[in-house]
């Protein structure tokens, strides 16, 4: 029997200047610069903090674990209201975290939040000495 293999989306940091003097490296010796599909990088940690607040990623884990129905149930689980549910949620499709598909719940459409990537696990890789102001809970 096979197991099945944890995927893990890596989240690390670059500079402006190190992406520039590697895509730079990259054209002088004719190679592309390929970035693998399980990483994700962030010019610093306040820009990561900006794209992802614990509260998004509470809403990553409830979609991952509950896959609610519509982004009004996701709400109702995340005891948030449903404006700034939705609001996380379309940012959240601008990210690529998350599809808002079209659903029919009989009577309205609805949005149906579910999650685009593989991932079972998303790991921070901060830079040594910096900190984040909160921590998330499994």
């Amino acid at each position: 029997m096979k197991t099945k293999t944890q995927q893990t989306l890596h989240i690390r940091f670059k500079n402006l200047d190190e992406f520039e003097k590697e895509g730079t490296d990259a054209l002088k010796k004719g190679k592309k610069l390929i970035q693998s599909k399980d990483e994700l990088f962030f010019a610093n940690p306040t820009v990561f903090e900006r794209v992802f607040t614990p509260q998004k990623f509470r809403l990553l884990a409830i979609i991952s674990a509950l896959k609610p129905s519509s982004i009004y149930q996701l709400a109702q689980l995340s005891d948030r209201n449903f404006a700034n549910v939705s609001r996380d949620c379309y940012a959240l499709e601008t990210f690529g975290f998350i599809h808002l598909k079209d659903s029919d719940l009989g009577e309205r459409l609805t949005k149906k939040p579910e999650l685009v990537f593989p991932y079972e696990k998303i790991v921070v890789h901060l830079p040594k000495g910096i900190s984040f102001g909160y921590a998330l809970a499994s």
